[in-house]
């Protein structure tokens, strides 16, 4: 095939290849390859004990893997650190971006901008060489919609709101590629309404990859979807294709002859 001069490294944010994990000798993540292209939504997804967390705490250093490469943009990060993989622009959301529930959601904010900067431990500066943060802070919670909270604690914010809050401070760290755990568990119908406008808002510039067990989510959202199952990847394509695969359905539902798709099988057990 002849070559367009375009690079995998252009092409690609994040690569695995082969990328393994082992407790004990039992395979948690079994030879799993990943090609997440840059400015996509990249869903990670299937049923419980699949291998998701785990090849999610692979992508963000949590864990170290037993095999396997791991690449971002370009750069092979197969043995860097959490720290070290946040400064390169991979931040996982729900996870680093730790949300102080004693601080205002302003507070917060403006923290995780210092931390950006180099500044994040500088509590010896006066208020007011912190507050040229602020403006920083404040475009990022409109841009959430939490400006009208600034000044409220995060422990009295709403949980839906919570959530907003640690976007917020995850886009303060200005990501390159945002991996978010489970962005709508536990919420409302209107919450996940709300979170899901808001991750459309915010991927206009941004790769992003969501663990997600809603897969009306999914649906909506994503652009690609790899589906686990057993830790291996038994499927990979866009959601049309990826609902219609009979080891996914049989994989979801446990019997691959049902006509019934596996959205709807998550719909009829909500």
């Amino acid at each position: 095939m002849e070559n367009d001069g375009t690079s995998d490294q252009e092409v690609y944010e994040l690569e695995t290849v082969d990328l393994s994990k082992s407790f004990f000798g039992i395979k948690a993540v079994n030879g799993v390859s990943l090609q997440i292209k840059r400015g996509s939504t990249h869903a990670l997804i299937g049923p419980n004990g699949a291998g998701k967390t785990t090849c999610f705490n692979l992508l963000t250093k949590f864990l170290s893997p037993t095999t396997g490469t791991i690449r971002f943009r370009g750069e092979n990060i197969t043995d860097w650190s959490p720290s070290q993989v946040v400064n390169l622009g991979l931040v996982r959301s729900f996870q680093i971006s730790a949300v102080f529930p004693h601080l205002t959601a302003l507070e917060n904010v403006r923290l995780a901008a210092q931390r950006r900067r180099g500044r994040s431990f500088d509590f010896w500066r006066s208020e007011r060489v912190l507050k040229d943060l602020d403006e920083t802070a404040c475009n990022l919670l409109e841009d959430v919609n939490l400006l009208d909270v600034r000044h409220t604690l995060a422990a009295n914010l709403p949980y839906g709101r919570k959530r907003a809050l640690e976007i917020a401070t995850t886009l303060a760290v200005e990501p390159r590629m945002m991996l978010l755990d489970e962005p709508t568990a536990g919420m409302s119908h209107d919450g996940v309404n709300e979170i899901v406008a808001l991750i459309r808002k915010i991927r206009r510039d941004k790769t992003i990859l969501i663990v997600e067990h809603n897969l009306s989510v999914v649906e909506g959202l994503c652009d690609a979807i790899t589906v686990l199952a057993r830790g291996k990847v038994i499927a990979q394509g866009d959601y049309s294709t990826v609902s219609q695969d009979p080891e996914v359905i049989e994989a979801y539902l446990g019997a691959p002859e049902r006509s019934v798709s596996f959205g709807q099988h998550q719909e009829e057990n909500a």
